[in-house]
């Protein structure tokens, strides 16, 4: 049993069809119990045949675009002798995965960070950086 709609078509996790109607109709029903327990089967599924050391468009054999944003918080000491400086600053980017489409009772499904390990992402670097680094605390950071 498959769910339609404008995504990609994703198989019911589910062994059987009656599985499949029984999380369609507890969804129905507000029970998200079977939901909650097919959303580990669903990222396994996404992720059966993905390469992480390919770009999404990689397939297709065009580049993948990748949009960014950087906030910047503060910015010093500058250093004219040694020509450097520091900054303090946010940076984000943002890209589309086609290979991550899927379609189920969910529209969007959140990940942990040890998901989120397993996918692609770019190799981002400041040309003509001397020395950065990712701020690490506790729990990490992800947008």
């Amino acid at each position: 049993m498959s769910w339609l709609s404008s995504k990609t078509v994703y198989s019911c996790p589910a062994k059987g069809a009656s599985e499949c109607e029984e999380l369609v109709a507890s969804l129905g029903n507000g029970s998200n119990e079977i939901l909650f327990k097919n959303i580990s089967q669903i990222l396994d599924d996404l992720l059966k045949d993905y390469d992480s050391s390919q770009h999404p468009n990689y397939r297709e054999g065009r580049p993948t675009t990748i949009r960014t944003n950087i906030n910047i918080r503060s910015m010093g000491p500058i250093s004219e002798l040694d020509m450097d400086y520091s900054m303090d600053c946010y940076f984000r980017q943002r890209w589309n995965d086609g290979r991550l489409k899927f379609q189920g009772p969910v529209e969007e499904l959140s990940l942990s960070i040890k998901m989120l390990e397993r996918l692609w992402r770019p190799d981002t670097y400041f040309h003509n950086g001397k020395n950065s680094y990712v701020h690490t605390i506790t729990c990490p950071t992800n947008f």
